[in-house]
């Protein structure tokens, strides 16, 4: 991966395979305890988004609940790519999403994590019922 301001890359420059980081770079909607991201929106490089409400488990509900996050979902593939008629430029623009919009800056920061970002990540220790 490699932001604009980064390219043209070398082939001495170019990544090699590794792990894509989680928590800053390649982040999830916080619709589970071990989701949620850290760092700066404008490195972003994927947003997971979690869509729906296939997470059945007890320990998610708990931590909706916890989190005040609700008993439901934000629907956000609507959110994100249903917005042909009132926001056009999302999608002909190389500006960044939270930058055109408040709804989908919310919606983007409501899984953001409180700082400091841990030195360990949490684990995952249950096994996920999931809804289909």
């Amino acid at each position: 991966v490699a932001f604009d301001s980064q390219l043209p890359l070398s082939e001495e420059e170019s990544p090699h395979w590794g792990f894509l980081d989680p928590e800053t770079l390649f982040v999830s909607a916080r619709h589970v305890d071990e989701a949620g991201w850290y760092g700066d929106p404008d490195n972003i490089v994927a947003f997971h988004m979690l869509h729906g409400d296939s997470d059945d488990s007890a320990a998610s509900k708990q931590f909706a609940a916890r989190w005040d996050l609700g008993t439901g979902y934000l629907p956000l593939l609507d959110l994100f790519y249903n917005q042909s008629e009132t926001l056009p430029q999302l999608y002909s623009t190389t500006a960044l999403p939270h930058h055109l919009s408040e709804e989908l800056r919310k919606a983007l920061f409501r899984s953001r994590r409180p700082a400091p970002r841990p030195e360990a990540p949490g684990r995952c220790n249950e096994t996920v019922p999931m809804r289909w």
